[in-house]
């Protein structure tokens, strides 16, 4: 999930079944490197999302 206006990107990982949602929410700011928890397991450079705000 990105959001333009606020130029953020949340990273929701590891979800609880018992609670209904994630044990794990990490916002960053566009342009922030992002690290992706396993199975994935590898860094997000999210600069390019810069060019997607108005």
């Amino acid at each position: 999930m990105n959001d333009r206006d606020s130029r953020t990107l949340t990273v929701h990982s590891h979800p609880d079944r018992q609670v209904g949602g994630y044990r794990d929410v990490r916002v960053a700011e566009f342009g922030e490197t992002v690290p992706l928890p396993d199975p994935v397991g590898t860094d997000l450079d999210t600069e390019i999302l810069k060019t997607c705000v108005r």
